[in-house]
């Protein structure tokens, strides 16, 4: 047996943590089977360990069926992102978690001050597997502190990074720095099985991001042999120079270092700029979204100007992204929901402005963060919302329950108009979930037309994404009638709309005491679906049914 295959239960272990901490994506919301992970973690692991041996001994395994969605970036962009099958998504962690302790050993010192992304450490007992005081703010300080020693800086970042790395330059990286050849071998078949080459890294998860590391520690050794000052986080570098000359021959020694690799950088955002500029921008002092607007007064500015001037923790982690530590402060401010409501009515926001209005409605008092909640979730204002709008979705979820009744059916009334509405939504199944998720941490409405509009999204959709949490929220809104009707029909295409329907069936059974009987294609006692059939019978579970969506 091999080292790495001794180490893989402890793995296995640190995984779980991860993901039943930080969640398994932060792009998706956290699935139904994350239930497992927090209330039975044996039973997890031993269904981890037997994909493991499966593969190992060569037998037969179903395909993992990972769902892919769109998600926003910015006004006019778009990105694809992932959210893998639970088992094969800790599989693939713990594997790259086995791996750690190479590529970190591998990458540039963190004591040269140079690469600020995703520092691997040793779990902790939360499964922490990132070093917590290296991130984004510190990259920026560092470039400022770089910035204001040179003349130029090359600002620029790799285009379309995750989508194009594929098997072969993983594998060829993963080698480079030594890690245990077996090792190597069973991450690339996973990420064989989970298509990674026609779509890239999946985007959002912490296994991809140590992957993307490995891959671009080559870029670090180059540049640091070329004698280039510089500064990375992920896929954002910054090249230091004395003088535009030498500025411009940077940019074309990393240009060829990325063509090495089959990369290269994005033109649209790759440009030479002055150091005290780039000091500038940074910190906001020159900014022209400073300038009062017509009616704004002083005071309006000024707070726009703090909002500004707070920087994300990590402006790559999606939905879970923190705010800033003086957020709270800045959001106790007079007039921020006015503010909120005059940025949000021009036809395109300052995405940086946006994404810390949307975030401050957490510490707002609780009758202006409804209003506001019900002006950015108007339909006819979802084309300028829609870069941040799963960001407040995720936003209204976590204030859900701490909503007034009132409230809470207003918010409600105007989620349901979202879904009735003919909009972008249709094009974004994540985001059409996403609704119906916060949906189900509001209070019930099984009104005959409410009904009637979620069968009509039901059957009108084929993404098994927007099709689960339909499901989910019939189950958390005890909807046994029209359960059933679904449960006598042809078995769901996909596992995760068949797990979402025995979850709703049991959740029904659980609250309402009425035993309701299993759909013909899930009564067999072995297959794909066994487990998580048991599972749902186990006294662990039936706690977690009782209180889901309570």
């Amino acid at each position: 047996m091999a080292s790495w295959d001794r180490d893989l239960p402890a793995a296995i272990d640190a995984a779980i943590r991860n993901v039943a901490t930080f969640g398994d994506t932060d792009l998706f919301m956290d699935p139904v089977e994350g239930a497992v992970l927090r209330a039975s973690p044996e039973r997890v692991r031993a269904q981890v360990l037997r994909l493991h041996r499966d593969l190992t001994r060569g037998a037969r395994t179903a395909d993992p069926e990972p769902l892919r969605a769109l998600f926003p970036v910015g006004s006019t962009g778009y990105r694809l992102g992932t959210q893998l099958d639970p088992v094969w998504n800790l599989y693939l962690l713990a594997l790259v978690i086995l791996a750690g302790p190479r590529i970190e050993c591998r990458r540039m010192s963190s004591t040269l001050e140079r690469v600020y992304s995703y520092r691997f450490i040793t779990p902790d007992s939360r499964g922490r597997i990132f070093d917590p005081d290296t991130g984004w703010r510190m990259f920026t300080e560092r470039t400022a502190v770089l910035a204001a020693q040179h003349a130029h800086v090359v600002v620029c970042d790799i285009a379309d990074f995750y989508p194009r790395v594929g098997v072969s330059m993983i594998k060829a990286s993963l080698s480079e720095m030594g890690v245990a050849p077996g090792l190597i071998q069973r991450l690339c078949r996973v990420l064989e099985r989970i298509k990674v080459d026609p779509y890239g890294l999946p985007v959002g998860g912490p296994a991809s991001r140590l992957l993307a590391e490995a891959l671009l520690s080559p870029v670090d050794q180059g540049l640091l042999q070329a004698q280039i000052t510089h500064c990375r986080f992920v896929d954002d570098i910054r090249l230091f120079a004395r003088s535009m000359q030498e500025a411009h021959g940077h940019l074309a020694v990393l240009s060829g270092m990325l063509s090495g690799q089959g990369l290269s950088l994005q033109k649209s955002k790759t440009r030479i700029v002055a150091g005290r500029e780039l000091i500038d921008e940074i910190t906001l002092a020159q900014s022209l979204q400073l300038v009062p607007t017509k009616g704004g007064a002083a005071g309006s500015v000024e707070l726009r100007r703090r909002l500004l001037a707070l920087r994300p923790t990590d402006p790559y982690a999606g939905l879970r992204t923190q705010a800033a530590s003086d957020l709270e402060d800045v959001a106790g401010q007079p007039g921020l929901a006015a503010l909120l409501r005059r940025e949000f009515s021009k036809a395109q926001v300052q995405p940086a402005l946006a994404r810390n209005l949307v975030a401050s409605l957490r510490f707002m008092q609780t009758s202006d963060a409804t209003r506001s909640m019900l002006f950015l979730l108007d339909p006819e204002r979802l084309p300028t919302v829609l870069p941040v709008l799963n960001r407040l979705l995720h936003t209204v979820y976590s204030l859900a329950p701490n909503l007034e009744f009132d409230a809470a059916c207003r918010v409600r009334a105007a989620l349901l108009a979202l879904l009735e509405h003919d909009s972008l939504l249709q094009y974004l199944s994540a985001t059409h979930a996403q609704v119906v998720r916060v949906l189900g941490a509001l209070p019930s409405d099984r009104s005959e037309a409410t009904m009637e509009l979620l069968v009509r999204c039901h059957e009108a959709s084929s993404e098994p994404l927007l099709r689960r949490e339909i499901t989910l929220l019939w189950g958390a809104w005890g909807s046994t009638d029209v359960l059933n009707r679904l449960a006598c029909r042809a078995m769901p295409k996909t596992q995760w709309e068949r797990r979402a329907l025995l979850w709703a069936l049991r959740q029904c059974e659980v609250r309402q005491g009425v035993r309701l009987p299993l759909p013909r294609w899930a009564q067999t006692p072995t297959g794909p679906l066994a487990p998580w059939a048991r599972w749902l019978r186990c006294g662990a579970a039936r706690t977690v049914l009782k209180e889901a969506g309570a």
